[in-house]
């Protein structure tokens, strides 16, 4: 019997891999185990996993990076980096400046000793997966990422010691290279600049950054400064892998052809990549085959009028990102569903994991907005219409037949700039005024979905049988 290890550093993402592994367990002779981080944000998925009848390994957790606080110069100085980005004007070298004056590392001793902290978080973390590996000998295991973090890292060059497969299934849509740029220059630990700017000798920086410079992309590192030092020691032939698949994963499992041709273009070897589709495209397709009985179930449930057209907005969630104050995100929230919530359709509005309902209740209650309790894909193809920001379940409306808007004029679709082009029945709304008009067209137009499906690979994977071709995977 072959053993397959799970693991990932976010709760979510351990949530959606127990997912993956409760539709392949009847499909596959295999024990499948779980290696869980630790702490708190864990606790209900443990409880979950062996509910599943699934083994579960639950290491302590390790600090990785020692404490640090952001300062008000990096949200100043936000703005400024996106404009940088988008526009590609060359605001960063000053942007820069004002990072290094946070002056978070201005002599060398400090800087080393950060980087032993690093080495000895990664030591301990080496012994535990050493450990786990050891004890349960796993034949693959399924994890998020190649890239994501030190733990990771670190854990992944144990499998490859020990000829474990690495496959990467399809969780989420990983970004590119201009978007992690972005979200690391906004912290500035990732900047080269903030440390070759301040008070190191000539030796000190040959010493400390000269290995660690050709890892660098325009200026900035995939880890802190730090902590790209510590693992330049720690792992053997160490290369960061910005873009997830170019790295040590043995398997990288997409979800359509659109996204094999734009991780390749990307970077990541053909020869890993295999298409099997969506987990959640099970789902999917389950509710578009009942669609007749569960869309009169969804209408008694939240009492929705018969006649109107159905709406469904998956809400963008900027508080824990960081992007805008709680008071900036209801008025941004507030605006939107000002032009969606329209007086003769019915709105529901999916909320983001990381949301919190009671945080934006009072904008919801205003414009008679109703909340979702079920999972978006058990709902989505009931929708008329559906609305996002930049959100990899755009795709997911497609695939079902669901006319799909794109709401790309909140500062993080930018970073996602041209990447919906290729969709013709997916709208792109640049600025407010249009959602209404966008929105009307959705519901008032008969959309030929024919070219969108061949993009998503919907004839092929769109079936209801993901799990089978997971499950072949490691037959």
């Amino acid at each position: 019997m072959k053993t397959i290890a799970f693991y990932a550093l976010a709760a979510k993402h351990c949530r959606d891999l127990l997912a993956l592994a409760k539709m392949m367990a009847p499909l596959v002779d295999a024990r499948m185990v779980f290696y869980l981080p630790g702490g708190a944000a864990f606790a209900d998925v443990e409880v979950a996993v062996k509910e599943a009848g699934f083994d579960c390994v639950n290491r302590k957790s390790v600090t990785l990076r020692p404490g640090t606080k952001r300062h008000p110069l990096i949200r100043k100085s936000l703005d400024a980096v996106m404009t940088a980005y988008v526009t590609g004007r060359r605001y960063v070298q000053q942007v820069q400046l004002k990072f290094e004056a946070l002056k978070t590392d201005a002599s060398g001793s400090k800087f080393e000793s950060k980087v032993d902290q690093h080495m000895k978080a990664h030591a301990s973390l080496v012994t535990r997966h050493r450990k786990f590996l050891d004890e349960v000998k796993p034949d693959y295991i399924f994890t998020e990422s190649d890239r994501s973090s030190a733990d990771l890292l670190l854990l992944l060059q144990e499998c490859k010691k020990r000829g474990v497969k690495i496959v990467l299934p399809h969780l989420v849509w990983s970004s590119a290279h201009g978007e992690l740029w972005f979200n690391r220059v906004r912290y500035g630990r990732c900047l080269l600049s903030n440390f070759q700017l301040t008070r190191f000798s000539s030796a000190q920086k040959k010493k400390m950054f000269g290995e660690i410079e050709n890892h660098a992309y325009r200026g900035v590192t995939f880890f802190p400064v730090a902590e790209t030092v510590a693992l330049n020691k720690s792992v053997a032939n160490f290369t960061p892998s910005w873009v997830s698949g170019t790295g040590m994963a043995d398997v990288v499992c997409v979800d359509s052809e659109f996204t094999r041709k734009r991780i390749v273009s990307q970077g990541v070897p053909e020869s890993k990549i295999c298409e099997v589709g969506d987990v959640s495209y099970d789902y999917l397709y389950a509710c578009q085959v009942d669609r007749e009985a569960r869309l009169k179930s969804l209408r008694s449930v939240y009492q929705l009028a018969e006649g109107r057209k159905i709406v469904i907005c998956s809400l963008p969630q900027y508080i824990k990102l960081n992007f805008d104050s709680k008071k900036q995100y209801c008025q941004e929230m507030d605006a939107l569903l000002e032009r969606i919530a329209l007086p003769d359709v019915e709105c529901l509005v999916s909320l983001h994991p990381m949301a919190r309902e009671n945080e934006i209740k009072h904008v919801l209650d205003k414009h008679g907005a109703k909340v979702l309790k079920e999972r978006l894909f058990d709902v989505l193809p009931l929708a008329d219409a559906f609305v996002a920001s930049a959100s990899s379940t755009l795709t997911w409306a497609l695939a079902a037949g669901v006319p799909a808007i794109n709401i790309d004029y909140y500062r993080v679709a930018a970073v996602t700039k041209g990447f919906w082009d290729d969709f013709t029945c997916l709208s792109q709304v640049k600025a407010p005024e249009q959602l209404e008009q966008a929105l009307r067209t959705a519901l008032d137009s008969d959309l030929d979905f024919t070219h969108d499906w061949h993009l998503l690979s919907r004839d092929a994977l769109f079936d209801g049988n993901t799990a089978s071709r997971y499950a072949e995977i490691v037959k």
